[in-house]
């Protein structure tokens, strides 16, 4: 349960653009890693400074970014050819940007003590098709 309040925290900083929400949920010492990068981005600063330029751009774009509360586990890959070892209902966000139904990542969150150590934007595997939606967009307006 305490994932998916902190879930439902970084689903309203991109459904808001909202950068300064991931302020108090990260570690000093926290790692994002994306299919899309090479290398790991590690530092909450780093990843602060990345965050804030990547909302602001976003938001100059008018391409806005939807973040869906999901869940995913092993029983939703079975026809995957590729098979992560993932717990059952193991919640994560479902990305999208310009429209809802333009699923384009999944972004899975590690947490130590309290604080996020870890995220991980999965732009292919596993893929978004996968993960079963909930409807819930936090920080959006219905």
């Amino acid at each position: 349960m305490e994932n998916l309040n902190t879930l439902r925290t970084i689903a309203t900083a991109y459904n808001t653009l909202d950068a300064t929400l991931f302020e108090d949920l990260l570690a000093d010492n926290f790692i994002y890693e994306s299919q899309s990068v090479i290398a790991p981005m590690t530092g909450k600063k780093t990843f602060m400074n990345y965050i804030k330029e990547k909302f602001h751009a976003v938001h100059q774009s008018g391409n806005n970014c939807y973040a869906e509360i999901g869940f995913i586990g092993m029983q939703d890959q079975m026809d995957s050819k590729v098979k992560l070892m993932l717990d059952e209902n193991n919640p994560c966000l479902i990305i999208s940007q310009g429209s809802k139904i333009n699923k384009g990542a999944l972004l899975f969150i590690e947490k130590k003590e309290g604080k996020v150590i870890r995220m991980d934007m999965c732009t292919s595997i596993p893929d978004c098709s996968l993960a079963r939606g909930t409807s819930e967009y936090p920080g959006l307006a219905e």
